[in-house]
């Protein structure tokens, strides 16, 4: 299951670098983010703002709106996010959700274990528990001569009986 999971992790990863490279993400070459000035200007196109004794400066219509070299920057730009946000989106799919899934049914298992079930702590000791202390500790006899062991309730690993 995991090396499943790593085998579709590094193909979408591969499949992602692709499509950043083909999708030319990045300045483009011959795109500059000024806009191209005319050389003829009428008097409806220039706005002429002066005060007495500065210079005038001149605006041309064209620059007082966006262009589509500059919406193209910002979808470039946009575009540049798109494989980071899919590589999150990858990470939370085969790496965070089935773990959490993989918690939630540990602690419900250990949740359920009553007297009389067999278990197996994360050392590797099986026993049957014959007392529960507390909510957070179990008597549990292993062996032929019946030792007793208290264990805490996060070291029981499995269950090996299955109660109704």
């Amino acid at each position: 299951m995991k090396k499943r999971n790593l085998v579709l992790f590094s193909v979408l990863l591969i499949l992602l670098v692709l499509l950043s490279s083909c999708a030319g993400v990045g300045p483009r070459i011959g795109e500059s983010d000024i806009a191209p000035v005319s050389a003829s200007t009428s008097s409806t196109d220039v706005s002429v703002s002066s005060t007495s004794s500065e210079t005038a400066v001149a605006t041309t219509s064209s620059e007082a709106t966006a262009t589509p070299v500059q919406s193209a920057d910002m979808l470039s730009q946009l575009a540049g996010l798109l494989p980071i946000v899919l590589v999150f989106v990858a990470f939370y799919f085969f790496l965070i959700r089935p773990q959490k899934k993989k918690e939630k049914e540990t602690v419900a298992m250990r949740s359920n274990i009553q007297i009389g079930d067999e278990i197996t702590t994360v050392g590797g000791i099986i026993g049957k528990v014959v007392a529960i202390k507390d909510q957070d500790q179990f008597v549990i006899e292993t062996g032929a001569d019946k030792t007793k062991i208290r264990i805490a309730r996060w070291s029981i690993q499995q269950k090996n009986t299955i109660s109704n």
